[in-house]
């Protein structure tokens, strides 16, 4: 991940696991992008995953679709 992108700005590490897309459970990285490919076609600029860190740890973060 690069030091200056909207994710880093986010404080997403890695090692953190998406779990979800837009509320809808994701299980592999196909599955994000298609998640991230059908938000961007819609027309919105950003998108909102949940995350889980190495500890177990959700949180949700919205990260531009750009």
């Amino acid at each position: 991940m690069k030091p200056d992108s909207p994710a880093a700005q986010k404080d997403v590490k890695p090692g953190d696991v998406i779990v979800e897309v837009t509320q809808e459970k994701v299980k592999q990285p196909q599955d994000v992008r298609a998640r991230l490919l059908a938000v961007k076609k819609s027309g919105r600029r950003s998108v909102l995953l949940l995350l889980s860190d190495a500890k177990g740890e959700l949180r949700f973060v919205a990260v531009p679709t750009s």
